[in-house]
């Protein structure tokens, strides 16, 4: 399932880094409030940063979101 994160403090940047490791699991991407850290965390995993969770929600690709 392709996840997208909401929050990128400790738990939505422990969360996404599993993620994106788990076998059969898939980090679709990341936001939050706090647009440096989301950035950060997406840039390091490879995966897109959304300006807000109306555009991540809006995204098909995301099957689950985590709301951290």
């Amino acid at each position: 399932m392709k996840t997208g994160i909401i929050g990128a403090g400790f738990m939505g940047s422990m969360h996404a880094r599993i993620l994106k490791e788990l076998p059969g699991a898939g980090l679709a991407g990341i936001t939050a409030l706090t647009e440096h850290r989301a950035r950060k965390i997406a840039e390091e995993l490879s995966v897109p940063y959304y300006s807000n969770y109306e555009e991540l929600l809006a995204d098909r690709s995301v099957e689950i979101v985590d709301i951290c």
